[in-house]
């Protein structure tokens, strides 16, 4: 069960509990090449872009048909989560929030709702970006920004989360679990980390009790606030591993929620007997997550 993909809506998640083949993975940002006159040539292009998955599985009726009702709407519409195992154990959370920096660099998406002003990070061994985002948090207090990420956690794994900057006033980098019910539990304000020491990672959710995390930006009074930040990282581990919480930041490589781009292709493959139902399905995917 643990190499599988942990997938769903905030209504309902589970284990898709077959093994995903080889999955063609595509960025597709904007580009143009530009031929000038004198001959030379210049390219325009996002730095930002939204990944493409074409999906395909093989299993029992069993094991296929959930991703079928998840196209229909069975278990709500989309944006459809997933905890891939190919991030578990880097770094879950999307570019934009994983390295702040990327709102200067180019067009990622901000991560809270006014502009940030950048200053150099301080000097560090840690492979941290070059530059650390500086936000004056204005929100009432404690409101929940739209600018929300979301990060599921199966029931096996526990996630484990780390800010790395620092603040003024009563601003904080929040965390809302969302229990199994699809209640909230009661939120964690997170202790931010030094850009220049080794620790990554210092606070933990158990997937026993909470299905998904949503972290965002706030503060807890009316108090002038600001916060820093120089990375952010998340981890997925099974519960009862230790994981390594020191060490290099590790840029972003999650993705946000997704959106079905196409409708279910099934191949039956039926033999005698009972049971030995067959089924191939592809679908295609696309990230939406980011820019809603």
């Amino acid at each position: 069960m643990s190499l599988n993909m942990w997938f769903g809506t905030l209504q309902k998640m589970q284990y898709i509990p077959c093994a995903l083949s080889e999955v063609p993975v595509g960025d597709e940002g904007y580009s143009e090449t530009l031929n000038y006159v004198n001959g030379g040539a210049g390219v325009v292009r996002s730095f930002a872009s939204a990944r493409h998955f074409d999906f395909s599985w093989i299993g029992n009726p069993t094991e296929i048909n959930p991703i079928r009702h998840y196209q229909q709407g069975v278990y709500g519409p989309g944006p459809y989560y997933t905890a891939d195992p190919m991030t578990w154990h880097y770094n879950l959370l999307q570019p934009n929030w994983a390295t702040p920096y990327l709102f200067e660099v180019g067009d990622w998406g901000n991560i809270y709702d006014n502009a940030p002003s950048f200053a150099d990070t301080a000097t560090n061994s840690y492979n941290q970006p070059a530059r650390t985002a500086t936000w004056v948090v204005d929100t009432a207090a404690d409101e929940v920004t739209s600018r929300v990420v979301t990060i599921p956690v199966p029931p096996d794994k526990t996630l484990h989360i780390g800010v790395s900057g620092s603040k003024t006033g009563t601003s904080v980098v929040r965390v809302r679990p969302i229990n199994s019910d699809g209640t909230y539990a009661s939120v964690v304000d997170l202790t931010l980390l030094s850009a220049t020491a080794s620790a990554r990672l210092n606070t933990t959710f158990s997937g026993a009790t909470c299905k998904a995390a949503e972290m965002y930006i706030t503060r807890t009074s009316s108090a002038a606030s600001t916060i820093s930040v120089t990375s952010m990282m998340a981890q997925l581990w099974d519960t009862g591993v230790a994981p390594t919480l020191t060490g290099d930041h590790i840029p972003g490589d999650g993705y946000g929620g997704l959106e079905f781009t196409s409708g279910v292709q099934e191949s039956w493959y039926q033999a005698a007997g009972e049971g030995l139902e067959l089924k191939g399905l592809s679908v295609g995917m696309v990230e939406v997550g980011p820019w809603l």
